[in-house]
């Protein structure tokens, strides 16, 4: 049943005659995704070469032989392969993966149990009932240039750029990544694109428009999703699962791509052949969630 076997579901009074949720203290630690490195002058360097989750060191205390008995179920059933923990306490996300170390148990009074240091780490590319989509409190900026201006999106094909968003604030300057866009102002149809790659779950992008502007294909892992996006009035032509896009009044559209599983992946913006000349192309900056 893999993603639907929740340990620790919202209504577990149901089915369930104790509480399964873990103690408090448990620590939730992030993936440590990215290599990074510093040569003997200049700055850091980084990049993301893994595409791991995130992982809770468990413990119960003073447990019910129950609720021992579901730990260990469920250590067993899913050596290869995933279930679902919810973290109630924080907001109900939803995590996918599986108990990595053999559950120790100890008798500490009778008929009481505890078991500290269990670890449940997330499975890269697992489906999920429930996938992350709080943009506001788990999203993450990623703009198309870092903090010293090296450019995040891989300009891989055609004339683009780097320069100031014509919405970004007043008083914006170059130095400023976060008010920053790749563009391409004489984009080749089907030929000219830009990418680029993040490790986690969903994305959302919110793209300007402009008389001046044409039309592009928006790509996840070479999937395409977006088809025809009109950068001058916010028009689609196509949309495939799992993305969404809505209007902002008539100044920019949001793209939203949510039920995305764990992974490593790869946006990619092309000129679509219905751009016409004249007509430039925008990759702007992008918000993941991790």
């Amino acid at each position: 049943m893999a993603e639907t076997d929740i340990f620790n579901p919202l209504d577990w009074q149901t089915s369930l005659d104790f509480n399964p949720n873990p103690a408090y203290m448990s620590e939730l630690e992030p993936g440590s995704n990215s290599q990074i490195l510093r040569p003997r002058l200049g700055g850091w360097f980084s990049r993301d070469l893994t595409n791991t989750g995130h992982s809770f060191s468990l413990q119960w205390n003073n447990l019910p032989l129950s609720i021992v008995q579901r730990i260990k179920q469920f250590y067993h059933s899913y050596k290869d392969g995933y279930f679902t923990l919810i973290d109630i306490d924080g907001g109900g996300r939803h995590y996918v993966g599986r108990f990595t170390n053999v559950p120790k148990s100890v008798q500490t009074a009778n008929g009481k149990y505890s078991i500290q240091g269990l670890t449940f780490e997330e499975y890269p590319t697992a489906r999920m009932v429930q996938y992350p989509s709080d943009f506001d409190n788990d999203g993450h900026s990623l703009y198309v240039a870092d903090d010293n201006l090296r450019p995040r999106v891989a300009l891989m094909q055609g004339a683009w750029a780097i320069q100031i968003s014509p919405t970004a604030p007043a008083g914006s300057t170059a130095s400023m990544p976060s008010a920053l866009e790749a563009y391409d102002a004489a984009p080749v149809a089907g030929t000219d694109w830009a990418q680029m790659g993040y490790v986690g779950w969903g994305f959302s992008m919110t793209f300007r428009l402009g008389a001046t502007l044409g039309v592009i294909d928006l790509y996840l892992d070479n999937v395409l999703l977006v088809s025809g996006l009109n950068l001058s009035s916010g028009a689609v032509t196509q949309l495939n699962a799992p993305a969404g896009t809505s209007p902002n009044g008539s100044t920019s559209l949001t793209v939203e791509v949510i039920d995305v599983p764990l992974d490593s992946h790869r946006i990619k913006i092309m000129a679509n052949a219905a751009s016409g000349a004249g007509k430039g192309i925008l990759f702007p900056p992008v918000t993941y969630i991790y």
